[in-house]
């Protein structure tokens, strides 16, 4: 067992085509899954980006006074 390897991918794809109940569950879940990454990912450059620029504009504000 400890020589062997596992491919996260070949599971990940065994996973979406076979799913665990039937082959349309699997493949509804694999796409619910990446949307949910895909908002997740979108919403942290969004929070990020505001508390960045209120940083920016404190900066610029000390600058000016």
């Amino acid at each position: 067992m400890l020589r062997s390897k596992f491919y996260w991918g070949s599971f990940f794809e065994r996973l979406r085509e076979r799913s665990w109940f039937n082959s349309s569950l699997g493949t509804w879940l694999a796409d619910l899954t990446s949307l949910v990454m895909v908002l997740f990912g979108m919403s942290g450059v969004v929070l990020w980006w505001i508390l960045r620029s209120r940083w920016i504009l404190r900066a610029v504000g000390r600058l000016r006074s």
